[in-house]
Order: C-alpha cells, then structure tokens, then sequence
C-alpha cells in the first residue's frame, strides 16, 4: 500500500529522494538522472530515451549509460526490452525507487523509535523518576527535527544534570543555544532568569 501512495506522490517523492539520495548511496548527477526518468514515468515505466536526457542535462552519452548501470547496480531500477510494431524499445521498471525509498522511510522511523526509547530509559534512569506523557511528545518531537540527534539531546540533559538541572524545559533551552550558537560541545548553560519564570 506505501509502494502505490509513495508512487503517486511525484513532488513528494522528489523531495524525499532529494533530501536522502545519499544514503541511497547516489551522486548529485545520479539524483538528476533518475529524478528526469520517475518524472517521464507512466505507471512506473519509462521508454529508455538517452538522448533526451543528454539534451536535458549537461552529461555525456555515456555519463548518462554509466550512471543507469548503477542504478541497475543499486536496483533501483530494472530494465527489460519490449517489441512492439516489429520495433525493440528498452523500458525501464522504477519501482525499485519506490521500494527503497519505503524502506528507508520505515528503517528511519524504527531508528527513531530505538532512540526514543533508549533517550527515554537513560532519562528516567538518570533522574530516578519516571518521566510524563508530555516528556514522551516533547523528546519524539525532537528526534523528528533534522537539527537534533539522540547523542546531542544525551549531551544537553548531562549538561543540565552536571548543573544540578533536571527540567527538560531547560534541556530544550540548552539545545536552542547551541543551535543558535553552532557550539555542540560548549559547557556554557543558556542565562535563565527564574524569577521572572523563565523556564
């Protein structure tokens, strides 16, 4: 069911293959390619056409053959040939794209899941209490930001617990600062006022 949804969602799809082509282990002249090709698709075929590519991109001939062979390589795509009106036309099958785009799409969630809960038990078992439901929301929504990472959030709240610091409002402070700072290892906490409830 992801497969057919993911499919038919060309924007989409372009900006999650943009955002992640690197894990698929592509270039920036691969990405082009197989971006031009899921665009030309119809039901997840696209009669091979090199020299439109060629004319479309600033590649070479056989850049463009070069760079279909890996993604062959990499099964992405798959390629048959198809005789039609006596004619012989190579067709390429670009479901392999989706598949792995789906894939990497739950392999990232599960990583995501792993983190939150290995975040959550290193918290509570640093704090000795158990944290809230809110707590649960408040870390998840920070794994989801691009910005942060488990290891960066593990930091920021030994950060707080050196200082005696046990809010994880203030974890977040810590990691607004050092986003805005670009210091992922400064030992310097954010400057709170609590008397005027800064939290």
């Amino acid at each position: 069911m992801e497969n057919t949804y993911i499919q038919h969602i060309n924007i989409q799809v372009n900006k999650i293959l943009f955002d992640e082509y690197k894990r698929l282990g592509l270039n920036e002249a691969a990405l082009v390619v197989l971006m031009k090709i899921l665009n030309a698709s119809k039901d997840n075929f696209y009669d091979l056409d090199v020299e439109t590519l060629e004319a479309t991109t600033s590649l070479t001939h056989p850049e463009i053959l070069s760079i279909i062979q890996s993604l062959m390589s990499k099964q992405l795509i798959h390629m048959s040939t198809n005789r039609s009106d006596g004619q012989y036309q190579e067709v390429i099958d670009v479901s392999g794209v989706y598949e792995q785009l789906v894939s990497l799409i739950m392999t990232t969630k599960e990583e995501n899941s792993n983190d939150l809960r290995d975040l959550f038990e290193y918290i509570e078992n640093l704090y000795g209490r158990a944290l809230s439901a809110t707590d649960y929301q408040r870390l998840n929504s920070w794994l989801e930001r691009e910005e942060i990472n488990a290891l960066s959030i593990k930091e920021a709240v030994d950060l707080a617990y050196k200082n005696q610091i046990t809010s994880l409002q203030y974890v977040e402070r810590i990691l607004q600062n050092t986003k805005s700072r670009n210091q992922e290892e400064s030992d310097e906490l954010p400057m709170m006022d609590w008397l005027k409830g800064d939290t």
